[in-house]
């Protein structure tokens, strides 16, 4: 019973957000590049669990990870400020979200390799869909740079999250949770999008 309790309280959570909270023009400033990542529910939970991420990576180079993230973003970024076309952006999006969640529910000792390509390859749906939403006059370095310094804050709380996860009796089971969590999140974000 306090699961199902549990479980109904997380759904009217996220019944209450809205999917994307990016707007379609932004201003092109450092400020506005900054915080669009951290009002961009999605983005929040795919930057954050890419740092807790590095969780998994015990006694490997972390840093490695969240710097492919946002490689491949600013790849993607850069594919959609060129109006490159990409197929179903939105849906993928929400899918990394999903997959994302998965990854950390398995909590397997990935090859480092294998786990920067393929954040890399979520990163580059999350890059496009800002990019094509950028700025196209004034200050649109200003507001890239401001993009992608947001997103290392999310990935470093992520990291700590994930080494603060250490600290408890069972954190592999943690983290696993966490990882349901997330891909339940993408979940809704896919159903949303098809409504």
């Amino acid at each position: 019973m306090e699961l199902m309790l549990r479980v109904l309280v997380l759904l009217l959570v996220f019944l209450g957000m809205p999917v994307y909270a990016g707007s379609s023009t932004p201003v092109a400033s450092f400020t506005s590049g900054f915080l669009h990542p951290l009002l961009a529910m999605d983005h929040i939970v795919v930057a954050v669990s890419v740092g807790m991420l590095c969780r998994m990576m015990l006694n490997r180079v972390v840093c490695l990870v969240p710097l492919a993230f946002l490689f491949f973003m600013m790849l993607g970024g850069i594919a959609g400020m060129l109006q490159i076309s990409m197929p179903f952006v939105s849906f993928s999006v929400a899918a990394s979200v999903i997959a994302i969640g998965i990854l950390m529910a398995v909590d397997h000792q990935w090859p480092l390799s294998f786990i920067m390509a393929f954040v890399g390859a979520l990163a580059v749906f999350h890059g496009y869909a800002h990019g094509a939403d950028m700025p196209e006059r004034g200050q649109a370095i200003d507001y890239a740079i401001g993009f992608i310094a947001g997103t290392a804050l999310l990935q470093l709380i992520g990291v700590g999250l994930g080494f603060c996860l250490n600290q408890f009796a069972a954190p592999t089971r943690l983290l696993r949770y966490t990882g349901g969590a997330v891909a339940a999140f993408g979940g809704y974000l896919v159903l949303a999008l098809m409504l």
